[in-house]
């Protein structure tokens, strides 16, 4: 299967868009962002864009392809990942947010460096980054 001259100009097309984007927003609308701007926004993003980056971030094109084979394969076992996916979930943002807001941490590898050491932050990020 080879790609016509529409779709490397859609291709085009889109990549010239983000590229425009990036170049405006560099360019004009350009200022120092502190940590806490550039990553939590200060505390001032609405639900909307916070739901949105949330669901891009934990939604990955292995899930999205994986889950249904999974199911097709296994049967409907997997729901009882999602009611566990939702425990995790409800203790992560009544328990462990508010407990990062009120210390002033904004990852749990930030907090395990404070209340640890670097060796042990490294080494879960090695996990983690294995497990992923």
């Amino acid at each position: 299967m080879h790609l016509s001259w529409i779709d490397y100009g859609v291709l085009a097309l889109l990549l010239s868009f983000s590229m425009v984007i990036g170049i405006y927003q560099g360019c004009f609308l350009s200022k120092q962002l502190t940590t806490n701007e550039f990553l939590i926004a200060d505390g001032r993003m609405k639900i909307l864009p916070t739901a949105m980056s949330l669901l891009a971030s934990l939604m990955s094109a292995a899930a999205l392809l994986g889950i249904p084979l999974e199911i097709y394969s296994y049967g409907t076992m997997y729901v009882y990942w999602i009611f566990a996916y939702f425990i995790g979930t409800y203790l992560t943002v009544n328990l462990f947010i508010p407990m990062f807001r009120q210390i002033g941490n904004l990852s749990i590898y930030a907090y395990l460096e404070q209340r640890f050491s670097i060796t042990v932050r490294i080494v879960i990020t090695i996990c983690y980054i294995l497990v992923t």
